[in-house]
């Protein structure tokens, strides 16, 4: 019988002393594992609680079809505070909230803000929001972490043309 090579940690194979070619195939074999493990690490797999990036989601959380229809449910529903009607005051309010997996939505801040009454009142519209259509991983329903822009013309009250 051929004399073999034992590798440590593994079932004792016997390899012909000049023939590579079966060694060349277990360490492809090995790599090939060791890639797929860590291609298998990158899917995020739903954990009890978490909540998730809009970006890692599978399916993405929806509001009566689109984020479209979101935006126009804010429009109709935000309301410029009378305190500010004398004032310039326009602009974006970036807001992040999270939709849970019942679809009602919770933890709602501003990230980017403008003024303490318009954060506020963006606050109060989402935080009203009928329930939306959760998120989804792995078919499961996930909490989703989501960031959305809330947009204040200037006050209808006041003329805001610039000065030169």
């Amino acid at each position: 019988m051929d004399k073999g090579v034992a590798f440590p940690g593994t079932i004792i194979a016997f390899y012909p002393q000049n023939d590579y070619t079966a060694m060349k195939r277990l360490l492809f074999a090995c790599l090939l594992m060791a890639s797929l493990t860590s291609l298998a690490q990158d899917i995020p797999c739903p954990q009890a609680g978490k909540a998730y990036s809009y970006k890692d989601v599978e399916v993405k959380p929806g509001f009566n079809g689109s984020l479209y229809n979101f935006s126009k449910w804010i429009n109709a529903n935000l309301h410029y505070p009378e305190e500010l009607n004398d004032s310039c005051f326009d602009g974006r309010i970036i807001v992040s909230f999270i939709i849970n997996d019942d679809g009602s939505i919770s933890n709602v801040h501003v990230k980017h803000g403008l003024h303490p009454l318009l954060d506020a009142e963006a606050i109060r519209v989402i935080s009203m929001s009928p329930k939306w259509t959760p998120g989804m991983i792995e078919g499961k329903k996930v909490k989703t972490d989501i960031m959305f822009p809330v947009i204040f013309p200037p006050s209808p009250e006041v003329s805001c043309i610039p000065t030169l």
